[in-house]
């Protein structure tokens, strides 16, 4: 049994005694009888149970109840006591954290009680602060500074219970064990030995910290404590905080009390040895304690009682490496070695052992690569220690050392042992670290001069032997080179870290000079095939040249070698090298003339060898890098050299750019002036600029790279040439080349240019500047072939604008925008006609377009680039993109710069604004379509917003705008069509500055004030003007302007109507306000005075009135003005008012461009005399009597429209006003719908629009008629279908463009398919089965449902995803009510498919049934359709039978009656037979009507099973195949048994009485011989299907006669 183990037994408890210790778990508990808390007692029979949770909550319920309470009581203090040993070393952190917590707040509370109680709790408290659980540690410090509040008292405590704490300490190291402290039925071995060793080593600490104190008093005691045979064992525990609590107790003992260990020195060291195994975790802590027993007491080395020797042990321990630790691992194993007796080294070869014992620690690990130098560092520390001990084995270690030198610069892979690392760049450092160390050796031992003239002299001579075995043959070259790069890793190393004074320093170099004069010789001896020789000697000259040739012999071998032999050996594979070697030895030497000469000798020899091409490429590539980095001021150009360089640049221009002949190109370009001439640079570059064309992207990416790597002192001159202005206007244009790699290769160069230049000098910033302008400019007046965008060149302006200093910014930025002449040219060809006289209905100044007289250029053209833009325009949005970029633009730009800026800007947005109305009309740009629309409207929005922004900022410092104002009215004098545009720009500026300051208030009113309107010349300088100021003029004002206008028309003659008339016609529309502005005010006869002259300008009788469109367009505008005020006047000037409205829609017939202004006008003149109608007698009778022709020839203007494909607005603004008075006449008045049909394929929306809107309402209405046509007239079902015109558009699906996700509407040509469907299912509404019968068989015949299907399913599941029609509403569609375009085509195709489903059920069922149909697409289709479209087809079904049967009485249909079941989708038909009931139910599926209606049979009356069935699939086949209702398969089900009843026979083809087709017709044909009636129609299709004219029955030749 263990010491200390408890045996187990039913009495236990009569064990426990007074001489148990306080920490065994058989201790005593605690009394709890005294404590006067029932809840408290509960908590503390808790803690003596075994669970881990339970004690802790017991431990937090205390804490709480005693911090509750202002004192604790004496009962739980005793109780406490008794407990609290043991909980402090519990198993678990937790419970010894929350122990040592409320031992804290106990002692508190307990105040001067807890003295007594402080010998038998002491111990374990203060033990508990050197826990290995940090936690617990703290709480346990925490605990002792809450009650003695400082480091001070503490350590009071710690003198003043020494004695306790020892003996607490001693009997726990002394008597506990594993199981005295443990109970071993519950607590698992490990954990049990776990808590013995933190007990422990909590003691041992406890001790440490005693012995560092005030331990004199008590020295026996600590004496016998040291003497524990218990404490020692433990230095070799498997816990390794024991272990180091153990080492830190003799490393203080051996300091306070020596003599102690002393005493038991042979227990001590044999512990300590022993030990040397396994010390993860704690080998730090083991080196130090064993190196300062070492020191203090060498003689344990000796002292030991183990079967192997000290040394042996401590060998086994260092062949396990550094376990872990740190690399000062290894530092501190040499410092105990270099403690060791010499007896002990010397004995049985220790030292051997040892050094053998360092290199297996650092091989068998392997150690870390931190570790190897550190590591190897020992092991040379140890040679050289021994080595001065005079151990006798310098021989050993002298061979030792060597050949780990020749295994490390061997080719071949080194023996285990002598393997140092298998990183090349560890071995190198480790092997130079021997040379350093062996530097720092005393010189009075030799160590250094013996292990230099053996060890290194061995590995000099095995790199000799080496170089001498390729030049004999018996080594390859790969071999050399191996050992040359390990010799030349090593040796660069060493040489930096070794003093120049030094022996070894003076030893490595003169070992070079050997290696460097055995390399050139075994060169000279291969004639340069030496690979090997060449390698290493390049690598030598490049490395460690300096330190080479310092020495004369050295210098001088080698200068004879390039000077005289070089030239003589060059070999394909050795050149290379050689060539970088000399590139080496020039950068080492003075003479620069003998250098100049050996440089020319090597190119001339260069150019003239043999060699390939591809390798004479390379030694050149390679002469000129290194050249110019090594010998740039040494060397100067040669002739012959740059002949080379620039032929090949010609040669090798097609190549790829990875090729070695433009890798040449490019480093000579990049080389210094020394290596090529400038001259030959800049031949190049000149060439290299003549062949970048766009043509061949990859050889002009390759030029622009290649100039790009040029380097700048070679570049600078080119740049300020004339070639350089080609260079930068070319970049230019291909930094905006689609091609990522051309643009990004431009880009690059223009800021290697930009920067070479800004580091040369302002003036050749200037210069590189200025080319930029000019570029820029040009790019923008003149653009070429290879034109640039405006967005482009304006954002490279802005770039050059921000990186220029700036006192020079206002000067860039104004020639960067265009003189005022520029724009006046660019603007020319623009303003000399008005070809589109329909604008008035959209410009703002409306009428003046009739004033605006031609131009007389007679061949003023503009210049167009690839996209159709002019000059003007480019410049308008170059100007456009620059300005908005420019911060603070009017203290930047120059004020006369500015505002013709604006001014042009202006004319340039208006003209833009007229080609967006009408497409073409001012030629701005050629091409257009959805996308330059958009950009245009963007841009002329932009204009607006920029320039009413300045303007708003100008509002109070009135910088330009008065200027601009001042131009502007300037420019708006005459009736040039310059002036109609600068007019119309004046009034947007007016309008913005009235609105944005009083200032310009003033000054429009006082404009208009100061001038009699009504006599001026300058009509559009005064319309402008009262257009602009049009919300600021008062009343009163006005009335004064226009009453003038008014006195000055009265008085205008017949003959200067078209002139003065128009003009005064012009200024009074402006004048006079409109109908939303309020009325005017004006005498009954004055009134009358002008209407009657208005009347008379536009009557066609009077022949001194030169009619003209103008005069036409003002009149009629002014009567829609001045008629309102006389509708309580009589008078014949009404029915002349509708007969100018008749007049110009009948001789606007068919409507042309020129017709737009004046139409638009009537339509406004009939729609003003609409609202009066009621209102005057005359009116009314004229209104009566003319009516009815208006309409025809409103209708009639109409359907003759004969419109282009291209944006017309004046055009689109006519036809809305036509649709809005056409959706208000009688529908039943128009006679022929057929003429308008075809403007439903138009592309102008407004009319396609017009045209629906139109033939929606009235087919419809039509269909009643048809209807009765068809059931009275048998042979009407021939002659009646759907409209041909209609057909004719729904024979082929468009398809959808591929920006359809971005169009705002659907497009023109999807609803001229789309709505001609709409309308064909209007044909549906009202007609009777028969007539959609009619219908429904023209659309399969025709097969015309197919392709809308197709064509639906593409929208409805695009991108492979179901749309959504919960969002929509599925039964109705309104047109243009919901954008996108998608979106909106999305619920048009859903409320289609609907449509489909309810009209043409039969149909959709048969495509979607086709078998060639996409699986995928057909499940898709039935989701859709059951989750959107059957419940709505099922309930409107339903609904209709419903609401059919309550409209129907029984004795109406014959006694049947008819029961609707919705939540079954059932419909039951009873038929009363006698005294009985037959009765049918018709059931419908969930995916109705895609499934199949069944009608089944539920009681049959008086009919055999066999007719029975017969009648049920005749009124399924309605429902299924004609497209019928239930209610039709019902009246035929009922229909058929009235008629069997009465004795007529069945159809012997579908064996219903009645037929199933629309006409419901009896059995009429019967054959000859079998006397069997059939259906004509059922006859017709059996011959049809079977090509043949016999009987189904018989097969006798049937017989219509």
């Amino acid at each position: 049994m263990p010491k200390g183990r408890i045996p187990q037994s039913s009495t236990m408890s009569g064990f426990v005694s007074s001489t148990t210790s306080v920490l065994s778990f058989i201790g005593e508990p605690p009394d709890v009888s005294a404590i006067y808390d029932s809840s408290v007692a509960v908590l503390f029979k808790g803690l003596l149970k075994k669970e881990e949770v339970t004690k802790a909550k017991a431990l937090e319920g205390l804490l709480v109840a005693v911090e509750k309470t202002e004192q604790t009581e004496e009962g739980l203090l005793s109780a406490w006591v008794r407990i609290y040993p043991r909980l402090s070393i519990d198993v678990s952190p937790r419970v010894r954290r929350l122990s040592h917590t409320l031992q804290g707040h106990i002692g508190s509370k307990a105040g001067k009680r807890l003295a007594r109680q402080m010998t038998s709790i002491v111990g374990p408290w203060v033990a508990g602060t050197f826990d290995p659980d940090r936690s617990s540690a703290r709480a346990s410090k925490d605990a002792l500074l809450r009650i003695f509040k400082t480091e001070e008292k503490l350590n009071q405590i710690w003198e003043a219970y020494q004695s306790a704490i020892l003996e607490f300490c001693r009997d726990t190291i002394t008597n506990e064990s594993v199981y005295s402290l443990s109970d071993e039925r519950y607590t698992p071995p490990d954990d049990a030995k776990a808590k013995f060793d933190r007990v422990l080593a909590t003691c041992a600490l406890c001790v440490a910290r005693l012995i560092t104190g005030n331990s004199e008093k008590m020295e026996e005691q600590y004496g016998e404590l040291l003497g524990e045979k218990q404490l020692w064992t433990s230095a070799f525990a498997a816990d390794p905080y024991l272990r180091r609590a153990v080492y830190r107790l003799l490393m203080d003992a051996l300091e306070k009390m020596p003599h102690w260990i002393k005493q038991n020195l042979e227990m001590v060291a044999t512990a300590m040895l022993k030990g040397a195994k396994s010390q993860i975790a704690s080998v730090t802590t083991y080196l130090e304690a064993l190196l300062a027993l070492t020191k203090k007491y060498p003689e344990a080395w000796t002292a030991t009682k183990l079967k192997k020797s000290a040394l042996v042990q401590f060998v086994e321990f260092i062949e396990m490496g550094s376990q872990v630790a740190p690399p000062t691992y290894w530092n501190q194993v040499f410092a105990v070695i270099s403690e060791m007796p010499k007896e002990v080294l010397k004995k049985d070869e220790g030292a051997k052992k040892l050094l053998g014992g360092i290199v297996k620690g650092i091989q068998s690990g392997p150690e870390p690569r931190t570790h190897m130098i550190a590591a190897w560092g020992c092991y040379w520390d140890t040679c050289f220690f021994v080595l001065e001990l005079g151990l006798g084995l310098d021989e050993w270690i002298f061979q030792d050392v060597a050949e780990f030198y020749c295994s490390y610069l061997s080719a071949e892979k080194p023996k285990d042992r002598y393997l140092i690392s298998q990183d090349e760049a560890v071995a190198a450092t480790v092997c130079g670290v021997g040379l350093v160390k062996l530097d720092t050796q005393k010189p009075e031992k030799d160590v250094t001069k013996n292990v230099l003239d053996v060890a290194w002299a061995k590995a000099e001579q095995s790199v000799i032997a080496t170089i001498k075995a390729e030049r004999e043959a018996t080594e390859n070259g790969l071999a050399v080179i191996k050992t040359g790069e390990s010799w030349t890793r090593l040796c660069v190393g060493a040489l930096k870290q070794l003093s120049k004074d030094g022996t070894v320093y003076e030893a490595v170099v003169k070992s070079n000079v050997s290696v460097l004069r055995e390399l050139i010789d075994s060169l000279v001896a291969t004639n340069g095939k030496a690979i090997g020789a060449a390698t290493f000697f390049q690598q030598l000259l490049t490395k460690i040249g300096t330190e080479l040739l310092h020495d004369t012999a050295s210098k001088e071998n080698t200068w004879n070698f390039f000077a005289n032999k070089f030239t003589d050996i060059l070999h394909a594979e050795t050149a290379e090298h050689i060539l970088e070697a000399f590139v080496s030895y020039g950068a080492h030497v003075d003479d620069s003339a003998a250098l100049q000469d050996a440089w020319a000798k090597t190119v001339h020899a260069l150019m003239m060898s043999e060699l390939p091409k591809e390798k004479k490429e390379s030694c050149f590539i390679l002469l000129l890098n290194s050249a110019s980095v090594y010998l740039a001021d040494k060397i100067s150009p040669i002739s012959e050299l740059d002949s080379y360089i620039v032929n090949k640049m010609r040669a090798s221009l097609p190549e790829e750019a990875n090729s070695n002949s433009w890798v040449l190109v490019k480093d000579a370009l990049n080389s210094t002036h020394n290596i090529v001439s400038q001259e030959s640079s800049s031949k190049m570059l000149v060439e290299l600029l003549e062949n970048m064309s766009i043509d061949d992207s990859s050889r002009l990416v390759k030029i622009m790279r290649t100039i790009s790597g040029t380097n700048p002192q070679r570049l600078l001159p080119f740049i300020n040439s004339k070639h350089g202005e080609e260079l930068i206007s070319k970049l230019l244009v291909l930094a905006n080349s689609p091609e990522d790699e051309v643009s990004s290769s431009a880009t690059k160069l223009r800021e290697i240019i930009t920067t070479a230049v800004s580091k040369n000098s302002e003036e050749a910033v200037g210069r590189l500047t200025d080319m930029t302008v000019e570029n820029i400019r040009a790019s923008v007046l003149e653009p070429t072939s290879e034109h640039l965008s405006v967005e482009y060149l304006s954002t490279k302006a802005a770039s050059l604008v921000r990186e220029s200093p700036k006192e020079a910014v206002s000067a860039l930025i104004e020639k960067l925008l265009f003189s005022k002449e520029q724009w006046k040219t660019a603007a020319a060809p623009f303003l000399q006609k008005i070809n589109h006289l329909s604008l008035a209905i959209t410009n703002p100044l409306g009428g003046c377009i009739f004033l605006a007289q031609n131009g007389t250029i007679e061949e003023a053209s503009t210049s167009y680039d690839d996209e159709g833009q002019s000059t003007l325009l480019r410049m308008a949005m170059f100007s456009m993109e620059f300005a908005t970029s420019i911060e603070d633009v009017t203290s930047v730009v120059p004020a006369g710069t500015l505002i013709t800026l604006i001014h042009y800007l202006l004319l340039a947005k208006e003209l833009s604004k007229d080609n967006l109305s009408v497409n073409g009309s001012t030629a701005l740009w050629k091409y257009s379509n959805a996308d330059v629309e958009t950009e245009m409207l963007e841009f002329t929005t932009s204009i607006s917003q920029w320039i009413s922004k300045l303007l708003e900022d100008d509002k109070e410092a009135h910088v330009f705008s008065p200027a601009l104002v001042d131009a502007l009215s300037e420019a708006s004098k005459g009736s040039s069509i310059s002036a109609f545009y600068t007019a119309r720009a004046l009034s947007s500026v007016m309008n913005t500055l009235c609105s944005a300051s009083q200032h310009f208030r003033n000054q429009a009113v006082a404009f208009i004030e100061n001038r009699s309107i009504w006599k001026t010349t300058d009509i559009f300088l005064s319309a402008a003007m009262l257009d602009g100021a049009a919300d600021i003029i008062t009343v009163p004002k006005r009335e004064h302007i226009w009453t003038g206008l008014i006195g000055t028309l009265l008085g205008v003659t017949p003959a200067k109507a078209a002139t003065t008339g128009l003009q005064t016609l012009v200024l009074l529309n402006f004048a006079l306000p409109s109908q939303d502005e309020g009325e005017i005010t004006l005498s009954q006869p004055r009134v009358m005075n002008l209407m009657n002259t208005l009347l008379s300008l536009v009557d066609e009788e009077d022949e001194e009135v030169e009619m003209s469109l103008g005069l036409m367009v003002e009149t009629t505008k002014a009567l829609c003005n001045i008629l309102p005020l006389a509708k309580s006047m009589y008078g014949e000037h009404w029915e002349k008012s509708l007969e100018l409205i008749k007049m110009c829609w009948e001789g606007c017939v068919p409507p042309t461009e020129e017709h737009l202004a004046m139409i638009y006008m009537t339509l406004k003149l009939y729609a003003v005399l609409a609202t009066l109608e009621g209102e005057n007698e005359d009116l009314d009778e004229a209104w009566q009597g003319e009516k009815d022709e208006l309409y025809d020839r409103l209708l009639n203007l109409f359907s003759k429209s004969d419109v282009p494909e291209n944006t017309h607005q004046p055009r689109d603004i006519v036809y809305i006003q036509i649709g809005r008075l056409l959706k208000k006449m009688n529908i039943s008045t128009i006679p022929d719908p057929s003429a308008i049909y075809p403007l439903l394929a138009t592309r102008s929306r407004p009319i396609q629009k017009a045209a629906f809107d139109i033939l929606h309402s009235y087919i419809p209405t039509a269909q009643a008629a048809a209807s009765l046509e068809i059931a009275l007239e048998s042979e009407a079902s021939s002659s009646i279908s759907l409209p041909a015109e209609i057909l004719s558009m729904l024979i082929t699906a468009p398809e959808l463009p591929e920006d359809i996700d971005f169009l705002p509407e659907i497009p023109a040509q999807i609803k001229s398919y789309i709505l001609p469907w709409l309308l064909v299912f209007d044909h549906f509404q009202n007609a009777s089965f028969k007539l959609k019968s009619v219908y429904a068989t023209a659309l399969k015949e025709g097969a015309y449902l197919d392709p809308l299907l197709g064509f639906i399913a593409k929208i409805l599941f695009r991108d492979n995803k179901a749309f959504d029609a919960s969002k929509v509403s599925i039964t109705a569609y309104t047109p243009d009510q919901i954008t996108p375009a998608m979106a909106d085509l999305k619920w048009l195709a859903t409320h289609l498919y609907y449509l489909c489903l309810t009209h043409t059920p039969s149909l959709v069922k048969s495509w979607w049934l086709d078998g060639s149909r996409n699986r995928a697409t057909v499940q898709a289709i039935e989701a859709f359709t059951e989750k959107y479209m059957s419940p709505l087809l099922i309930d409107n079904e339903l609904v209709a039978v419903a609401e059919w049967t309550k409209e129907h009485k029984e004795e109406e249909e014959e006694g049947m009656k008819v029961k609707v079941a919705k939540a079954a989708r059932e419909v039951t038909a009873t038929y009363p037979v006698d005294d009985q009931a037959m009765e049918i139910m018709v059931k419908l599926p969930a995916i109705f009507p895609l499934r199949m209606v069944e009608v089944q049979g539920v009681r049959r009356v008086g009919l055999n099973e066999k007719k029975f069935a017969q009648m049920q699939l005749a009124s399924q086949a309605v429902v299924n195949f004609q497209s019928g209702s239930i209610i039709d398969a019902l009246t035929l089900f009922r229909k058929n048994v009235t008629l069997h009843f009465q004795g007529v026979s069945e159809c012997a083809i579908c064996y219903s009485i009645l037929a199933v087709t629309p006409d419901r017709a009896l059995p009429n044909k019967g054959c000859s011989t079998c006397k069997n009636k059939f259906h004509t129609t059922c006859l017709f299709k059996w011959f049809k299907t079977s090509n043949s004219s016999s009987c189904p029955l018989c097969r006798t030749s049937f017989s219509f006669y």
